[in-house]
């Protein structure tokens, strides 16, 4: 599932002012290991949880982020969520196995399904500056 937004960039400002801002935030506030690089049609960004334990509980994050330039100074966002299967495993053997760990799951899955709402929320604080 891919969530977007489309924002509109004030003078001087560029995709990749945007992309670093999303990748100092996905490193720096998440926690994630980051990767970004500019592409054919705007810049990528890959971001995923390394900690073992997260993503055994079902707390790990991976996902794709698209900015792609548009027309008349804006700027499409797309977020993807990948590793559903993750949480799905978890609470399987969370349900099967060890209760603690269903319960960490869910709290990964609803903390996973924020983070596109946090990326739009930063970068719409970015370009209010």
């Amino acid at each position: 599932m891919a969530d977007s937004k489309v924002f509109a960039l004030k003078a001087g400002v560029h995709v990749e002012d945007i992309a670093h801002v999303v990748e100092d935030f996905l490193r720096n506030e998440k926690k994630l290991t980051v990767e970004g690089f500019a592409a054919h049609n705007g810049y990528l960004i890959q971001a995923k949880e390394t900690s073992t334990w997260k993503k055994l509980t079902g707390l790990g994050n991976a996902l794709q982020v698209q900015i792609i330039p548009g027309e008349a100074r804006e700027v499409l966002v797309n977020v993807g969520m990948a590793k559903w299967i993750d949480k799905v495993g978890a609470a399987a053997v969370g349900a099967l196995f060890f209760t603690p760990l269903l319960v960490t799951s869910a709290f990964g899955a609803y903390t996973q399904n924020k983070l596109p709402d946090e990326i739009f929320e930063h970068i719409e604080r970015y370009l209010a500056w």
